[in-house]
């Protein structure tokens, strides 16, 4: 009981820390976080978004992105666009 009470604890404590970004034309300098669409967590993504957001590492090192889900509403309207350079 003591160890997942422990490991509970600590799981909560890191996500505490963790940063939220949704999705705006801005450039972020982060290690870790989460990404969401510019409605957040809660509400669906506006209409009519055009939005390009760049994301750096703060130590230089690589990026990893582990989507969690990810949909999108027909072929020719929604998309997202991944690049690795400038």
């Amino acid at each position: 009981m003591r160890t997942i009470f422990t490991v509970s604890l600590l799981f909560l404590a890191i996500a505490s820390f963790s940063q939220t970004y949704n999705m705006s034309t801005t450039t972020v300098s982060t290690c870790s976080g989460t990404f969401y669409d510019n409605g957040g967590s809660a509400a669906n993504y506006s209409n009519s978004q055009n939005l390009t957001m760049t994301f750096t590492s703060d130590n230089g090192n690589r990026i990893s992105f582990n989507f969690q889900s990810f949909a999108l509403y027909g072929d020719s309207y929604d998309y997202l666009e991944i690049f690795d350079g400038p």
